[in-house]
């Protein structure tokens, strides 16, 4: 079954006045601030001027810059740089008052080689031209004290179009940005140390007096590792020189003393790998507080595991080792001196096309794809065909918006089954959370032998039945609820504490980070809007539409104001034809997922598509399909369940 998100909703709008005006970028004009806004309207309207809608806009716009100075640091800026105000949450993120700022130019907050910079110039000389700027910026508060800020200069336009002055909105991330300082410098130590203990050192260990909280558990769990190999080699070695008769078993025990060490450095080189991949992900990340949270869990789950680590590493990167070798031998049968690097990058450009080419045209539609990557469908080049990015765009290095990371990339949430049989030999099916663990897919442990994976289960290999056991199982449509396991995670033992709701969560998560309204990240985008009318909360199925309620119902205050996670949803569920439809991302929700991951692959310089545009799998595994309007009749193609057949 299958449970809505009114209930998130409901509590969101317990105190609607509070929590969703102020939360979602807006704030609700008080009774007696309208009457007096309604006494002046009719006073002037007595003498001919009707001004009630322009007050009434004036009101709204006054309420939206009183939520926003709330929720974010806001400084303005004279046109050349000079400061004009700045409201209480900026001088509390820089430690002054308004008087030791204001008429002083934005200089004293960057280093003096940046601020006597060509660079630094430019920067001003842009916002003077009423260019927007945006991006992750170091600044110097009072004391010399160095704080990152997520910020966008803002030039305000006069109704000419002429720039008056400059607002700058920004947040305070310096604690994420430190955190992946820590966790790259602690992978750079964890090399070392692995490097060094390879070659017969084992003194090597990891300083974590210099770094805090989960980075300092991951990094001393790692030196517990060293130090539990360090004891058993010193044990062996001590029971060698104790042994005074017997060469054969002393041979013996020096070659299982060889073979365990080489055991443990190997598990050990696994361990760095990872960690390193861990470090990969924070730097793309680090600009998004919740996701640079997510990972500190993660780490901190990884060190309280402690010598249990380096197996599940080991695990978790089989598969990908098995897809590795099968296309190292492919690359070696072809030239022995193939480098470790090239097989490297084929791998990776596998699992990059199979996202590419499969994963994106199935969520969001083929003709988003080809949109922003038109040489995909001309058959031109990237140099010929500029990729069509136009909400996602990055200054110095991609990041991960949290527009996606907190909202529509959430989209499968609405997506997941409450159970699942894993395999045919199996007469239970598993639910995906429960109490009981024998009959739950509840994570961080080990599962039983017989809950091997049957992926036909779950991918169609062609002509599978749409009855029975071995039927396909396919996601859930994608629209406004979610499944009740999902609606109680402290019960599952999933979380520990409230709310319990995934859906509630990611209501409040959107909030937290001031995420806007999805009607306004659709008119950003130059879409119209759902109407009210149109916005429901519900399962997408022929018997529950009609009667599904308005989002209006739940609460006046969302009136064109939809949490920008449940419009993504909602807007994919106005696609909903029948019960046998599928169901895509629709325009807004779509375009935020896709830019993104596009742009991710555009902005790595050894990506498919930055250095061979047109590169395809290797021959061996593509699959010839019939396509009646190719000029063959056919064509080549490679998808996730082809991916899935070189892995297993």
């Amino acid at each position: 079954m299958r449970c809505s998100i009114i209930a998130g909703l409901a509590v969101m709008s317990f105190n609607p006045l509070r929590i969703l005006g102020s939360a979602l970028g807006f704030t609700v004009i008080g009774t007696r601030r309208l009457a007096e806004l309604e006494s002046r309207a009719g006073a002037d309207n007595a003498q001919g001027t009707d001004t009630t809608a322009v007050l009434l806009r004036l009101a709204d716009a006054e309420g939206q810059v009183a939520a926003i100075n709330k929720a974010q640091a806001v400084i303005t800026f004279e046109l050349d740089g000079t400061i004009r105000s700045a409201n209480d949450n900026f001088l509390r993120t820089m430690g002054y008052s308004l008087e030791e700022i204001r008429g002083k130019h934005h200089g004293m907050f960057v280093e003096p080689s940046h601020r006597a910079s060509a660079e630094y110039r430019s920067f001003w000389a842009k916002l003077g031209r009423g260019e927007f700027d945006a991006g992750q910026y170091q600044r110097i508060a009072k004391g010399g004290r160095n704080v990152w800020l997520q910020a966008s200069y803002n030039p305000i336009l006069d109704a000419a179009g002429k720039p008056l002055h400059v607002v700058k909105y920004a947040t305070d991330v310096t604690e994420q940005v430190t955190f992946a300082r820590q966790l790259r410098n602690a992978v750079e130590e964890t090399k070392a140390a692995v490097t060094a203990t390879m070659n017969g050192d084992l003194t090597k260990r990891i300083n974590s007096s210099d770094k805090t909280g989960e980075v300092a558990a991951l990094s001393n769990g790692v030196n517990a590792l060293v130090d539990i190999l360090s004891s058993v080699i010193q044990q062996i070695r001590d029971t060698a020189g104790q042994v005074q008769f017997g060469l054969e078993e002393i041979s013996q025990g020096n070659s299982n003393l060889s073979q365990r060490t080489s055991e443990q450095a190997a598990s050990l080189e696994e361990t760095a790998s990872s960690m390193e991949e861990m470090a990969s992900t924070v730097k793309q990340t680090a600009d998004n507080a919740g996701m640079a949270n997510n990972l500190a869990i993660a780490a901190q789950s990884q060190a309280e595991k402690g010598g249990s680590v380096v197996g599940s590493a080991v695990a978790a990167m089989s598969t990908i080792n098995t897809a590795s070798n099968k296309i190292a031998d492919i690359m070696l049968a072809k030239n022995k001196h193939v480098s470790f690097a090239e097989i490297q990058r084929a791998v990776r450009w596998h699992y990059q096309y199979v996202v590419l080419t499969d994963f994106l045209p199935t969520i969001v539609g083929r003709d988003l794809v080809h949109g922003i990557l038109p040489h995909l469908l001309t058959g031109g080049s990237l140099k010929h065909y500029q990729p069509g990015l136009t909400v996602y765009s990055w200054k110095k290095a991609p990041f991960i918006p949290i527009e996606f990371s907190a909202a529509a990339y959430r989209f499968g949430h609405s997506m997941v089954r409450p159970i699942y049989r894993l395999n045919q030999t199996l007469t239970d099916r598993q639910t995906i959370f429960s109490s009981d663990e024998n009959k739950s897919l509840n994570g961080f442990r080990e599962f039983p032998s017989t809950w091997a994976i049957d992926w036909d289960l779950f991918f169609d290999p062609g002509g599978a039945p749409t009855k029975g056991k071995d039927r396909i199982q396919k996601s859930y449509k994608i629209d406004t609820s979610l499944v009740n396991p999902l609606g109680d995670l402290i019960a599952a033992k999933i979380v520990s504490s409230a709310p319990p709701s995934l859906a509630l969560r990611n209501l409040q998560r959107g909030r937290s980070f001031g995420l806007p309204s999805g009607q306004n990240i659709a008119r950003l985008m130059g879409i119209p809007p759902i109407p009210d009318t149109e916005l429901r909360v519900g399962k997408a199925t022929a018997a529950d539409t009609p009667t599904n309620p308005l989002l209006t119902d739940i609460s006046p205050e969302f009136k064109d104001n939809a949490p920008l996670w449940y419009y993504v949803l909602a807007e994919a569920q106005q696609e909903f034809k029948d019960d046998a439809g599928p169901i895509r991302l629709g325009p807004v929700g779509g375009r935020i997922v896709a830019e993104v991951i596009i742009g991710l692959m555009l902005g790595d310089s050894h990506s498919f598509l930055v250095q061979e545009p047109w590169w395809t799998p290797f021959p061996e595994f593509m699959r010839t399909v019939k396509r009646p309007s190719k000029p063959l009749g056919e064509e080549q193609e490679f998808k996730i369940r082809d991916l899935l057949k070189v892995i297993l």
